[in-house]
C-alpha cells in the first residue's frame, strides 16, 4: 500500500513540475517574441520632400531610402557624408556619430531595380550611441537599423546642435537639411574663456598686453590668449593696442610711431612689461604647447595677415584671426588661415542687425566662432546668433555675476581679463 502510494505521488510530482515545466518555457516564448516586438517598428517612407544641401533627395528607386519613425526623418548611414557627418560602428564601443566640417558635395543615393514599399519594419539599435562624444539615450527618437545598415534620428536638436546643421521646416517645401561647414561644441576645442590683452600679470596688471601676462596666464592653465598688433613706422609688426597706450608705459606722452628698430632698443630697457614682436611670439609659442593667439589687429587686418603669413608662415596654425567685417573673410581664409572668429564691434549698426545676412554668412563660412559686446541692447542679435547653434562669445567681462549671466543666457564663452571668476560668487 505504501509502495503504491508512493509511485502515485512521485507520477503526481512529475506531472506537476512537467507542468511548471510547459509554464515557463511558455513565459519565456512570450518574453522573446515580445522583446522582438518591442525592437521591431513601422516606418515609413516620408510623404513631403527632403532637400539635402539643395539638392531633392529621390526616394523611389534609393537602395538606403530616407524614412521616418514618429514623426521624425530618419538619414541612412551611407548617406552621412552627404551632410558631414562621419558614422563608425564598432561590436566594442558601438555607433559613433560625429560631423566633419566638411560634406561630400559628389555623393549620390545607391540605386536598386525596385521600388521601396511605403511602409516597412525597422528595428531599434540597443547598442550604446555617441553623437559628437556624448551619450545618446532618446527614446522617443532612437537610432533604427534597416536593410543591415544604422539610421540616424533627425530631429530638429540635433542637427542644430552637435550634428552642426541647418534645419529648416515649410508644409509645402518640406524639410531642408544644409551643411554648414563648421564644428561646434563639444566636438570644438573651442576654450569658454579668452584672456583679453594677455590676461593680467603676476601683480594684477590688466591691458598690459605682455609677454609677463601671456607667461602668467598660461601658468594658471589659459590656453587662448587675445593679442593687440600694430604697426610701427617702418611697416612692421608689433603686439602693441597703440602708440599712445605703448608711450604711457614708458612714461611719455605721444602717440608718434617708432621704427622696429627703435621699438626693440626702447623695450629692452627699463619698461616693467615687455611687449612681444612676431619674432618673439614665434618664439614663445614654440616653448609653450597647446597655446594659440586671437590675433585683434588694429589696422589693415587683412594686410596684417598676409604680412605675417609672408614672414612667419609657422603661426598659422597657431593664430585663431578676429576678422572685423563679412568680407574679410574670404581674403584671409585664402592666406592659409583654418581658424577665424568674426568680432563685431567695429560692424556699422545697420548691418550689426541684419540678421539674415549674418546667418546667412554663419551658415556658409567655416568661422569657428562669433565674438559681440555684451550690451543688452544687443540682445536680439544675441539671441539670434546663439539659435544658429554658432559659438558666441561676448566681450570683456571680468565681473563673476556678469559672466555667470551671460553664460546662462547662452554665450559659449567670455573675454575676460581676469579669466574664470564666477566662484567669485560662491
Amino acid at each position: 500500500m505504501d509502495m503504491k502510494e508512493t509511485k502515485t505521488e512521485s507520477r503526481l510530482r512529475f506531472l506537476r513540475w512537467a507542468c511548471i515545466a510547459v509554464l515557463i518555457a511558455a513565459a519565456v516564448g512570450l518574453g522573446i517574441l515580445r522583446l522582438r516586438a518591442d525592437t521591431s517598428v513601422t516606418v515609413r517612407l516620408p510623404n513631403y520632400p527632403i532637400t539635402i544641401d539643395g539638392q531633392q533627395w529621390d526616394n523611389r528607386n534609393a537602395a538606403y531610402p530616407l524614412l521616418t519613425y514618429r514623426g521624425v526623418t530618419y538619414l541612412p548611414a551611407p548617406a552621412a557624408p552627404a551632410l558631414g557627418l562621419m558614422v563608425r560602428r564598432a561590436p566594442d564601443t558601438g555607433l559613433a556619430v560625429s560631423p566633419t566640417g566638411g560634406s561630400d558635395k559628389d555623393y549620390r543615393p545607391e540605386k536598386q531595380a525596385a521600388r521601396n514599399p511605403r511602409r516597412s519594419s525597422a528595428a531599434v539599435l540597443t547598442c550604446p550611441v555617441t553623437v559628437a562624444g556624448e551619450p545618446y539615450a532618446r527614446a522617443d527618437a532612437p537610432f533604427l537599423e534597416y536593410r543591415g545598415v544604422a539610421y540616424l534620428p533627425l530631429t530638429e536638436t540635433l542637427c542644430t546642435g552637435p550634428l552642426c546643421l541647418d534645419y529648416t521646416w515649410d508644409d509645402d517645401a518640406g524639410l531642408s537639411l544644409r551643411t554648414t561647414g563648421r564644428l561646434r561644441a563639444p566636438t570644438d576645442t573651442l576654450p569658454h574663456f579668452i584672456l583679453h590683452t594677455g590676461g593680467v600679470t603676476e601683480d594684477g596688471k590688466t591691458a598690459t598686453n605682455s609677454i609677463e601676462a601671456a607667461e602668467h596666464s598660461y601658468n594658471a592653465g589659459y590656453r587662448w590668449l587675445e593679442i593687440d598688433f600694430n604697426w610701427t613706422r617702418d611697416e612692421e609688426l608689433v603686439c602693441i593696442h597703440d602708440w599712445g597706450n605703448w608711450w604711457h608705459r614708458v612714461g611719455v606722452t605721444s602717440e608718434m610711431p617708432l621704427s622696429l628698430a627703435d621699438f626693440e632698443r626702447m623695450e629692452k630697457s627699463s619698461i616693467p612689461f615687455h611687449s612681444f614682436t612676431p619674432a618673439l611670439l614665434d618664439g614663445w609659442l614654440k616653448e609653450h604647447p597647446g597655446a594659440m593667439v586671437v590675433t585683434d589687429v588694429k589696422d589693415d587686418n587683412a594686410l596684417a595677415m598676409r604680412w605675417l603669413s609672408e614672414h612667419y608662415p609657422g603661426l598659422r596654425d597657431r593664430l585663431i584671426v578676429q576678422i572685423y567685417a563679412l568680407d574679410e573673410y574670404e581674403p584671409i581664409r585664402a592666406l592659409g588661415y583654418e581658424n577665424i572668429i568674426l568680432t563685431m564691434y567695429r560692424i556699422p549698426w545697420e548691418e550689426f542687425h541684419d540678421l539674415e545676412r549674418l546667418t546667412a554668412f554663419i551658415r556658409d563660412s567655416r568661422i569657428l566662432a562669433v565674438t559681440m559686446p555684451a550690451e543688452d541692447n544687443v540682445r536680439d542679435v544675441f539671441d539670434a546668433l546663439v539659435s544658429t547653434g554658432i559659438p558666441v562669445f561676448v566681450h570683456t567681462l571680468n565681473d563673476p555675476e556678469a559672466q555667470a549671466q551671460w553664460i546662462h543666457d547662452g554665450a559659449y564663452g567670455v573675454y575676460t581679463d581676469y579669466g574664470d571668476v564666477r566662484t567669485e560668487t560662491e
